[in-house]
């Protein structure tokens, strides 16, 4: 579906999104503006991870206490920051060994894994779209491709990505315990237990 889109895509450049985002006020025209004036090739956005904590937009079933502690928490604990920052530091580093130089880190092109994205029509189609098949990593991927084909990439700061948590969405209060044994339960599982042929535990979502 994607990649139709992008083949039939009619202008200069291209943005992709779920249906399960939100996007600040006047996010493609800021967005779309640095490209088309050839200040960059790709522009990032600011993403905060909760939507449901800043829209009315709640699932079917959630978990009162949840809602009550997305709703109160700081603002910046609601950032994607990891997610966009250790890559372009990993990809930093990276740069700099295969160069054998110093380099600036504000020349690092590859800053984020998010689907708030826009980039000229034509890189992504050289870079082949979305060569991933649905699920973890398939933003990631196109993300990275993309970027690593720019020349410049651009963060965009006023512009901000809002994505839901709708499939992960707790329905009770177990999310509370979750946060407090669930690291000791995955050593658990891959250091203790036995393994074996019957061993069905592993997601596969």
């Amino acid at each position: 579906m994607r990649n139709t889109g992008l083949k039939e895509a009619l202008g200069k450049v291209i943005i992709f999104f779920d249906t399960d985002v939100a996007i600040s006020d006047t996010f493609i025209e800021n967005m779309v503006r640095p490209i088309i004036d050839g200040k960059a090739d790709a522009t990032l956005c600011k993403t905060y991870a909760v939507l449901e904590a800043f829209y009315d937009v709640l699932p079917e079933k959630y978990s009162k206490s949840y809602v009550n502690f997305i709703k109160h928490c700081p603002r910046f604990m609601m950032k994607r920051f990891p997610v966009q920052f250790v890559p372009w530091i990993a990809r930093w580093f990276k740069m700099m060994k295969d160069n054998k130089k110093i380099i600036s880190i504000w020349n690092v092109p590859n800053r984020a894994h998010t689907t708030g994205i826009a980039v000229k029509t034509e890189i992504a189609r050289k870079t082949g779209g979305w060569k991933v098949r649905i699920g973890d990593g398939d933003d990631a991927q196109y993300s990275n491709d993309v970027c690593d084909a720019s020349n410049k990439v651009l963060w965009v700061g006023k512009c901000i990505l809002f994505i839901s948590r709708r499939r992960v969405f707790p329905t009770d209060n177990g999310w509370i315990t979750d946060i407090l044994f669930k690291p000791i339960k995955k050593w658990y599982r891959n250091k203790v237990r036995k393994k074996n042929d019957n061993d069905y535990t592993k997601s596969i979502r």
